[in-house]
């Protein structure tokens, strides 16, 4: 039996489905800006708002949530603290396609430091604040 195009089509969202279809991620920020300074945090995506959070210093918070199947979830997250705000995009499907599982995001005053698979305790790819 052969397959005609739209099978084939059909065949290959199947397969992205079971794929993507139950991967959890897990978001884990980390408050590192400096003793006493607590980080204020709201991340949000287009379908869910996850509202204001406060993280202490050397604390951390962390939500889950399964990406759509078509890869392109998107969460971002507002930080601020001591009059600073920042904004970053702490999981979009199409960048950080690499972090399955657990994905930490360490809170610096320079920016953001991450571990995508948090295998390599010193090992961080870090982005400066846009």
């Amino acid at each position: 039996m052969a397959f005609s195009g739209k099978n084939w089509s059909l065949s290959l969202v199947f397969f992205m489905l079971l794929l993507t279809w139950g991967d959890c991620v897990v978001i884990k920020i980390v408050n590192r800006l400096s003793q006493g300074t607590d980080l204020k945090v709201h991340c949000e995506s287009g379908d869910d708002d996850l509202g204001k959070k406060t993280i202490s210093f050397g604390k951390s918070w962390e939500f889950e949530f399964i990406p759509n199947i078509w890869l392109n979830t998107l969460y971002f997250c507002r930080f601020s603290w001591q009059g600073v705000s920042k904004r970053f995009d702490v999981y979009d499907g199409f960048k950080h396609d690499a972090c399955r599982g657990v994905c930490g995001w360490i809170v610096s005053r320079q920016g953001l430091c991450t571990n995508p698979y948090l295998l390599y305790p010193h090992r961080f790819y870090c982005y400066p604040w846009p």
